[in-house]
């Protein structure tokens, strides 16, 4: 199958500014990236499922509402996140 890959940019829901600093994990699995001061993040992983299955993904950051969505491999995914 090989490699999969997660990756976009996560941004201020408001504004559409990137934001830095967030941890954006696959539930269910080890692999993890925190997204750089423009809000960019990969994540990739070796798996056995099929490349259009849906994954899970978690997404926290201070001051931030968590996000919780689901998602195909992709580079192009933007994360939304609302201040609390």
């Amino acid at each position: 199958m090989g490699d999969i890959v997660i990756a976009g940019t996560v941004v201020d829901q408001a504004t559409n500014r990137g934001v830095g600093q967030a941890s954006v994990s696959i539930v269910g699995r080890g692999e993890s990236d925190v997204s750089v001061d423009n809000g960019n993040f990969r994540v990739s992983f070796r798996s056995e499922i099929p490349k259009d299955r849906l994954i899970r993904i978690h997404v926290t950051k201070d001051g931030y509402e968590p996000f919780d969505g689901t998602t195909t491999p992709t580079e192009t995914l933007i994360v939304q996140l609302r201040k609390k």
